[in-house]
């Protein structure tokens, strides 16, 4: 637990040392994808 509050604040993922702002990019990505489509199919009913 101590390594993972050592690394919160280097903006890296704990325990894969995975930059954060990659994450948030693709997390942000897929969630406007999953609204398009959404929107789309909605469109097409």
């Amino acid at each position: 637990m101590l390594g993972a509050l050592a690394s919160a604040g280097h903006g890296t993922l704990p325990f894969t040392g995975f930059p954060l702002w990659i994450a948030v990019v693709i997390a942000a990505a897929l969630a406007m994808l999953g609204m398009a489509l959404m929107r789309r199919g909605r469109a097409t009913v």
